[in-house]
């Protein structure tokens, strides 16, 4: 499963790279994926199966959360805010 998400700048797709980074040592996932400047191409396959299971799935929505929340400079949304959210 791959998808591309872009950004407005540079600085808007570290702060993805960084969010998504905190969930996938959560949930112990190691992602596949690619930055320049403001893009991020994501690569997901469960490394066992060499599949995709609900597991990558499940990430999967949590980037599309991500990617929808636009971070002001002045705004602070904690981790524990966003995976509250990816499970709804």
């Amino acid at each position: 499963m791959k998808k591309e998400y872009k950004f407005a700048s540079f600085e808007e797709a570290s702060s993805f790279m960084l969010r998504y980074s905190e969930y996938c040592a959560k949930i112990h996932v190691t992602p596949v994926w690619f930055n320049v400047y403001n893009t991020v191409k994501v690569t997901l396959q469960n490394q066992e199966f060499g599949q995709i299971s609900t597991k990558e799935i499940e990430v999967a929505r949590y980037l599309d959360l991500l990617h929808s929340i636009k971070l002001d400079d002045e705004d602070k949304i904690s981790f524990e805010s966003i995976f509250a959210l990816s499970k709804v």
